[in-house]
């Protein structure tokens, strides 16, 4: 799971009104569908790799100013793609290791809060992630 948060109080003497807003993120799953294309010998694959990617993003905000207070709270599945690459090298009867980069992109999104009497705060958020994995394989003749 990934995760991002942010706090950010507001000084009464820099602000006017006592102002605290609260921001977070996770990134809970998420899965990709892809195929792959590479050139192989004997004991080792070179590949690229690509297809559908998707994702649940959790997205929990609050601002607090004064008496005025403003909380949003989104769940959602999230749709892109995945693209990469990476190697896979034969060990011995049936067992391999790879080791694979992927770059995930789900889009963009701005959401706007607005508190009564206040300027209003616009978040521009962009959801991607670089994943970089190893691993050990078996393939049953």
């Amino acid at each position: 799971m990934l995760a991002g948060s942010l706090s950010a109080p507001c000084l009464p003497l820099i602000c006017g009104i006592p102002l605290t807003a609260t921001y977070g993120q996770r990134l809970p799953w998420f899965g990709t569908v892809r195929g792959r294309v590479g050139v192989a010998s004997n004991a080792w694959l070179i590949y690229v790799t690509g297809g559908y990617a998707y994702a649940r993003i959790d997205t929990d905000a609050s601002a607090v100013a004064g008496p005025a207070t403003a909380s949003i709270s989104l769940h959602e599945t999230r749709n892109g793609y995945a693209v990469g690459g990476g190697i896979e090298v034969a060990l011995f009867a049936g067992w391999s290791t790879k080791l694979e980069y992927l770059y995930l992109n789900f889009g963009r999104q701005s959401t706007t809060w607005t508190l009564a009497g206040l300027p209003s705060i616009t978040d521009d958020a962009r959801f991607s992630m670089n994943v970089v994995r190893a691993g050990l394989n078996y393939r049953f003749n």
